[in-house]
């Protein structure tokens, strides 16, 4: 995905933003665990007034492993963890756990 957008109408100031993932999963009754690569790139001296928190982190990539439960048709809870290694080094990776409970009507 490539997003090119200008800051306001009459600004001259553009921004152009990268981000990618590719994805694996596989289904074992109400479980499906699944593996991510992710890339985000915000380039340019500027911040990106769109992406206004995650563009505090200019280049950021790295695998994602977790779990989804579908607990019924109405409800799942994903599980998942996040290696990410900042501006194209692999020194210093940062850890993040996340979860969600989902809810659909």
């Amino acid at each position: 995905l490539v997003l090119i957008h200008q800051e306001l109408e009459q600004s001259r100031r553009q921004f152009v933003d990268y981000a990618l993932f590719a994805e694996l999963g596989r289904q074992f009754g109400d479980f499906t665990p699944f593996v991510r690569f992710e890339r985000r790139a915000f380039l340019g001296t500027d911040k990106d007034p769109y992406f206004d928190d995650a563009a505090l982190r200019p280049d950021v990539m790295g695998p994602v492993a977790g779990l989804k439960w579908t607990i019924n048709e109405y409800v799942a809870l994903k599980l998942q963890c996040e290696v990410e290694f900042l501006e194209r080094s692999l020194a210093n990776p940062q850890l993040h756990g996340q979860a969600q409970l989902a809810f659909a009507f």
